[in-house]
């Protein structure tokens, strides 16, 4: 009650701040958007989950089976400049979805939402530039930063609809109570260097055993926790001739509110105008994060003791994107390449070397209506993940083998843009295994999970996909 009585109470002071703002400058702007998308299923009977999952075809007894996803989010974004040297920022947000479960390297974590039962606050904070408050002329600029926000890469690299090359997508300081400090400079290059850290400095992650041979592996450490530490340097469309160049370089500590340790970053794009009409973008990002980061499936869980996800070592991956964008007053192109090689390693299970590839295309007529699709490679190489022989540890028997026919994704999708305040899109996907963080149009976490066709349970191998309508408005 106190919370719904929060959000009712900021919604009428952005009604009345927007209202009062009149002036030619306006101190107070008012935007949000809802996405929905609708899924129908394409699964049959055999495909049901024998066991309860978050987001899953059948599973629990208790409810009816059903095979079609659902997935509504709306965001009210709120910016309040009152003074030319203070911003605000606020982010209302509400989301309807069934969710996903975990599966190591193969589909992050999502929880089932109810878009009438809950609306938080996702994002608020406020930043000062500290020098232009208090009237000093200098050729750099002091800003402090603090609130609830999420410090994180700006991955400069990624040039894909698909998100294929996205290998830095753990390296922020989650949607936190979070305090950053940094310093900008305009010219003769636009540089930013920042450093953020979660509000309770020292104590923000908790400490989990993670030596090899304990017994305690994997469980809290009583009372000891962990700091958690993002900083960056950023270079921003640096120009000279045809080629504009932005880069960054990346130190996280605990980086994903988990104890993963060190983790380092790298992202740039360039991108080459050929002429007026065609530029080709070239992205490369490297990232590496020490322990418990689960790189495929781009989420790290806290889980109960033995769970695998506290037992990933040494994840270093690289990401390569390249592509064509051809601009004319009729027509328009978007062609996209990207890949990535990973190599990731475990507590007792052995080292995995895996590569990705995808290629996604998009045709736009008049800017009114469009076409495209993509197909995903979740593993161009046959990889075989089992428990070493070697491995002092008797729960654990896993012995699976991750093959590209398992592991591949499609989508096909047309749709009209309305104007710029929103679009139509009606397609059609099939995701399976390590393709399933990645599509176009559609979303993993709105679109229910099923067994793959003709498959053991025991295999872990899963699904999703289907028929989908998606409606996007802005506001």
């Amino acid at each position: 009650m106190k919370k719904r009585l929060l959000i009712v109470c900021f919604v009428l002071t952005v009604i009345v701040l927007h209202a009062a703002a009149q002036d030619n400058e306006p101190k107070f702007t008012v935007t949000g958007d809802l996405t929905t998308i609708y899924t129908v299923g394409n699964a049959d009977e055999t495909q049901k989950y024998p066991e309860p999952v978050a987001g899953a075809y059948g599973g629990d007894p208790a409810k009816a089976a059903k095979m079609n996803g659902y997935y509504t989010a709306v965001n009210l974004y709120a910016n309040l400049h009152p003074f030319p040297w203070l911003d605000g920022y606020f982010k209302l947000y509400a989301i309807h979805r069934p969710g996903s479960v975990y599966f190591p390297l193969q589909m992050e974590n999502t929880d089932p939402k109810d878009f009438t039962a809950d609306m938080t606050f996702d994002s608020v904070y406020a930043r000062a530039n500290v020098f232009q408050a208090l009237n000093l002329s200098l050729p750099v600029e002091l800003f402090v930063k603090a609130g609830k926000f999420k410090a994180q890469a700006s991955a400069f690299g990624v040039v894909s609809k698909y998100g294929t090359e996205q290998i830095l997508y753990l390296m922020n300081i989650k949607n936190d109570f979070t305090y950053e400090m940094g310093v900008t400079m305009d010219s003769p290059v636009n540089i930013i260097a920042s450093a953020a850290a979660n509000y309770r400095l020292n104590e923000a992650t908790q400490r989990y055993f993670d030596e090899d041979g304990m017994e305690d592996h994997g469980i809290p450490v009583p009372d000891k926790y962990a700091p958690q530490i993002f900083a960056s340097l950023k270079m921003q469309n640096l120009e000279f001739s045809s080629v504009a160049l932005s880069a960054e370089v990346l130190y996280g500590n605990n980086v994903s509110n988990i104890y993963s340790g060190n983790a380092i970053g790298f992202s740039t794009l360039c991108s080459i105008g050929i002429n007026d009409n065609i530029k080709v973008p070239i992205g490369l990002l490297v990232s590496y994060y020490e322990k418990n980061i689960d790189m495929l499936a781009n989420a790290a869980v806290v889980p109960e003791k033995g769970d695998n996800t506290m037992n990933f070592r040494d994840s270093l991956s690289f990401g390569l994107g390249t592509g064509l964008r051809l601009t004319t007053d009729f027509i328009n192109v978007d062609f996209n390449l990207a890949g990535t090689y990973n190599s990731i390693k475990h507590y007792y299970r052995n080292d995995l070397e895996i590569i990705k590839f995808s290629a996604d295309a998009m045709v736009t007529i008049s800017k009114s209506y469009f076409i495209g699709g993509g197909i995903i490679l979740g593993t161009v190489n046959d990889v075989n993940w089992k428990t070493r022989d070697d491995a002092d540890i008797t729960k654990d028997e896993y012995d699976h083998t991750f093959t590209l026919a398992d592991n591949l994704g499609y989508e096909v999708y047309g749709g009209i843009n309305l104007s710029k305040a929103g679009k139509i899109v009606i397609g059609f996907n099939q995701n399976k295994g390590l393709s399933l963080n990645n599509m176009l149009e559609a979303k993993v976490d709105g679109q229910m999970k099923y067994k793959q066709f003709e498959t053991e349970w025991k295999d872990r191998l899963i699904e999703a996909g289907g028929l989908y309508f998606k409606f996007v408005a802005k506001y």
